[in-house]
């Protein structure tokens, strides 16, 4: 779908005051015992139902908003019961009814874990400004890592808190400005490690406030200008004014007063660089200014360039969507698509496709690209990848979902420091052991798969810890130590896994496949390996392993915090001596965790590694490492270096020369990184020589 709008200069937000407040509501959530009277507005939530509630002004008047409340979490689902609130106030609320305001609706820990509420109001003015005060306590110890969300409407920044036994949370955002529909959003949920526990919401005060609109638009006809090709600047303002003044941010300044009749006026410029002009109007005490930028003397401007989604199914569309200033013309490629005057389209790549969009003026054109990868199978539902956009050493983002890594002691290396040669990697989080790396909160997924793209560095007897998630009581884990990759499960603080995969002969020089499954309804586990050489190491068993709510971590042992016990590794479980011998940090790097809601199938693995990875020739190439004849059975016993899934034939020759060698056994399909065969000679032969070639 495509939006046309004007070709205008960015418009800045307008700046106002002379503000005057118009009306209030108080809202008190609560139990249905505990009714508040006016002018306090009750918003009860009973076994987990929602529905909208009229809010009246302080003036019990009708304001024409509704209020409702939706929460995810276990529990009744409704309000706290008696004396579980704290109602010890912040001063800002002292003057407030403790009894109308003692009683609070609450989203508890559950399963899934990550409590969350949605906090919604509706009917106002989508132009209007509004003052919100949230305030919300508990007082057990059902703590939580809580984040206090705008997420409809613009203006308030995220609050952190974490909310202990008698601790509260108190939002105060002012200026926000509702979405197009009248609504403004709040989202309550626990992003941190520490997603346990229970969000409370005791109190909100909502506030419009009236403004007084001076400028009703101030637009251009063109957003490229220069000495010979003018941009004629228009405006439309409420009169009477005491004054109006152009100002082009280099301290020249006009009066436009006799240039407007009837509220509306225009004038010509002709800016020799790019420039931002302001437009003031002044009535009595309230100012506006509204500002635009004219290009002149560069290219335009790409401010962004992006896509709905990084990664989709085959078959699927996508929404492109950008801004751009000072462009006279926008074209699309691949496909050489004219999208002037447009901000958006929708689009259904024919596999993965790197979009270009050129913008062009007068003074040259600038470019800019976003890729959009396609897949078959299974889409992840958490994507973290080091070479995505907004990392930091401290945070690595999920592309998909909302599992952000918060990462402590770890560094972003992008580029790699050493490059990978067989992989499309090309940034890492890299860790030097110790109790440093990521944490995130659980992945409550009945049907369960991890896909973890990892280089080891030293490694020695110790276990060092890859990824793990749930905690030890209930959990699973893969370590890796010098010899092998050992995988943890436990249910119900019993360990029901303890398996391993051998390590020798893979590739540790690059990055690494390990994908772990589980089944939590059919108590299926796998777990494989890939190397980029073709070799593949799988084991399967069948153990209930429950996924516990206690986070995740990569690295180290970091359910609910990084490296704070060893006992939170998951699949450990409690024992005094339950855990493996010198258990440590990982020492290498990470580049790629995928987690899916679905199991993964052996086909499915295969095309995730090929998204990544191609096959390389072995470090030692095709290699006949032992020969060896038994003279009374006549049998030939002979074994090379080999790569899993290639065919080879076993050729003899008596005379060495390139031409006279002949089929003597095969082809043999390798199932890993050594082959042996043994081959059936006939009697009476004469002296001669074996080889083994790749099958063509």
């Amino acid at each position: 779908m495509t939006h046309t709008i004007k070709n205008y200069a960015c418009l800045a937000m307008i700046a106002m005051s002379g503000l005057a407040s118009a009306k209030t509501a108080l809202i008190d959530f609560g139990r249905a015992d505990a009714t508040a009277a006016s002018p306090y507005n009750a918003a009860v939530m009973i076994t987990g139902l929602t529905g909208d509630v009229a809010l009246i002004d302080t003036d019990s008047l009708a304001t024409g908003w509704t209020v409702s409340v939706t929460e995810n979490g276990n529990g009744n689902g409704g309000s706290a019961g008696a004396g579980a609130d704290v109602t010890a106030f912040p001063v800002d609320l002292a003057g407030f009814d403790a009894a109308a305001l003692g009683d609070s609706i609450f989203a508890n820990q559950g399963t899934p874990a990550n409590p969350s509420m949605i906090l919604l109001f509706t009917g106002l003015v989508p132009t209007g400004n509004y003052d919100l005060l949230l305030y919300g306590s508990r007082a057990n110890a059902q703590g939580a890592d809580q984040r206090w969300s705008l997420t409809k409407g613009t203006g308030g920044a995220n609050v952190d808190h974490f909310s202990e036994l008698n601790a509260t949370t108190y939002v105060n955002w002012t200026g926000l400005i509702p979405n197009a529909s009248g609504e403004l959003e709040v989202t309550i949920n626990s992003p941190g490690p520490d997603a346990t526990g229970a969000l409370a919401l005791n109190f909100a005060s909502l506030t419009e406030t009236s403004t007084v609109e001076l400028i009703s638009s101030f637009t251009t006809d063109i957003e490229t200008a220069s000495p010979g090709n003018p941009a004629t600047l228009s405006w439309v303002v409420s009169e009477p004014l005491d004054s109006l003044v152009l100002n082009d941010g280099n301290g020249n300044t006009t009066d436009l007063v006799p240039l407007t009749t009837a509220g509306e006026g225009s004038t010509s410029v002709s800016p020799t660089e790019t420039t931002t002009y302001s437009l003031t109007a002044i009535s009595g005490g309230n100012t506006n200014v509204r500002s635009l930028t004219i290009i002149s003397g560069e290219a335009p401007t790409i401010s962004s360039f992006t896509a709905s989604a990084g990664l989709i199914q085959d078959g699927s569309s996508v929404d492109l969507t950008w801004s751009v200033v000072g462009a006279s013309s926008l074209t699309l490629d691949p496909g050489t698509t004219n999208v002037t005057g447009t901000t958006t389209i929708n689009v259904t790549p024919t596999g993965t496709t790197t979009y270009t969009l050129t913008a062009t003026n007068s003074f040259g054109s600038s470019t800019a690209d976003v890729r959009v990868e396609t897949i078959t199978g299974p889409l992840p539902s958490n994507r973290n990848i080091a070479s995505g956009a907004g990392n930091t050493d401290g945070s690595w983002l999920d592309q998909i979902g909302i599992q952000t890594w918060t990462m402590t002691g770890a560094t972003l290396n992008s580029p790699l420091a050493t490059p990978s040669a067989n992989t499309n990697i090309t940034a890492a989080y890299t860790t030097t052991g110790g109790i440093t790396g990521g944490a995130t909160p659980s992945f409550q997924y009945p049907e369960f798969s991890a896909e973890i793209w990892f280089r080891p560095g030293a490694l020695s007897a110790d276990h060092q810890v890859i990824f793990e998630t749930g905690g030890g009581q209930n959990g699973l884990s893969a370590l890796i130590t010098e010899t092998e990759i050992r995988l943890f499960g436990s249910a119900a603080d019993v360990r029901t896994l303890d398996v391993t995969i051998p390590i020798a002969g893979l590739n540790l020089d690059d990055f690494l496949q390990l994908v772990i499954t589980n089944n939590s309804a059919t108590d299926a586990y796998t777990a494989s390996v890939r190397d980029t050489f073709g070799n593949v190491r799988t084991v399967s068993e069948t153990a209930d392993i429950v996924i516990g709510v206690n986070g995740g971590g990569l690295f180290v042992w970091a359910s609910g915090a990084v490296g704070i016990s060893d006992t939170n590794l998951g699949g450990r479980t409690d024992a005094g001596d339950a855990s493996p011998a010198g258990l440590t940090g990982f020492t290498g790097e990470i580049g790629i965790v995928n987690i899916y809601d679905s199991i993964l199938d052996p086909a499915d693995i295969q095309a995730a590694f090929d998204r990544v990875a191609t096959i390389g020739a072995g470090p030692s190439g095709l290699l006949v490492t032992d020969v060896s004849f038994n003279d009374s059975s006549d049998q030939l016993t002979v074994t090379w270096n080999s790569i899993n899934g290639q065919s080879y034939n076993v050729q003899f020759s008596t005379s060495l020369k390139e031409a006279e060698w002949f089929q003597l056994a095969g082809p043999f399909t390798a199932d890993s990184d050594k082959t042996t065969e043994i081959l059936n000679l006939p009697p009476n032969r004469p002296r001669f020589f074996v080889r083994v070639v790749v099958a063509q």
